[in-house]
């Protein structure tokens, strides 16, 4: 253990600013009382801002690797076909991620440090024949940030589901509402045990139960009922 205080220079975590830290030491809120639940209304509204969206936003207790693990077992099942982008370790991460769920994974691989070319992912999908395919914004491990929009456009032009790795970026080109499923927590230095998962309209009727069940008990503590 650290015997001195220590000054995160990482990708992720992040160093947590003191108005956060005096927050987190605040009494603890039932989470089924009215005052959490205006709490949780108004980070829900914020969230929304920060990740351009009309649609919720789901708060996970996890590294962003869980939101991506619930992304991948919520939207996926043992056998379907998935194209998977990686041009650095995030990428190969997710690749393995979805082999262990049992997904007939399509790599489309770059060098560490290129960035993906949307000739390629379109070629790529009409190939495999993937409905979703896997694309990390910026990449940690390298530091490249891909042109997103040109990617998430082949994507619709196939229909095909998008799932983005935007754990680094909240910017207007990430915004959530033109990407089917989106991760992200270390642009807005909160703790590493909490992550950020978004689904565009048309990929939430594709989530099973446990994200379900996450939506429906927050409804349960917005509407006051027991």
């Amino acid at each position: 253990m650290a015997d001195r205080p220590q000054k995160l220079l990482t990708p992720g975590p992040t160093s947590v600013p003191p108005s956060v830290l005096r927050a987190l030491s605040e009494p603890v809120l039932h989470h089924r009382s009215p005052d959490f639940a205006a709490v949780f209304d108004l980070a829900q509204a914020r969230l929304r801002e920060v990740f351009r969206t009309e649609n919720e936003v789901l708060v996970l207790t996890s590294s962003g690797t869980g939101a991506f693990e619930s992304a991948v077992v919520n939207l996926l099942s043992p056998g379907e076909r998935v194209l998977a982008v990686s041009q650095g370790e995030f990428g190969e991460r997710w690749q393995a991620m979805a082999r262990a769920f049992g997904c007939d994974v399509v790599p489309l691989a770059y060098a560490w440090g290129e960035a993906p070319r949307p000739e390629d992912l379109r070629e790529a999908l009409a190939e495999s024949g993937a409905a979703t395919a896997f694309i990390v914004h910026s990449e940690t491990s390298t530091g490249v940030v891909c042109d997103l929009e040109p990617l998430l456009a082949v994507c619709r032009e196939a229909d095909v589901l998008s799932v983005v790795d935007a754990s680094l970026e909240t910017s207007e080109k990430a915004a959530a509402d033109r990407i089917n499923a989106k991760t992200a927590a270390k642009t807005i230095l909160i703790p590493l045990i909490t992550d950020l998962l978004s689904f565009e309209n048309t990929g939430i009727e594709t989530v099973y139960y446990q994200l379900i069940y996450a939506t429906n008990d927050f409804e349960l503590v917005r509407t006051g009922l027991e």
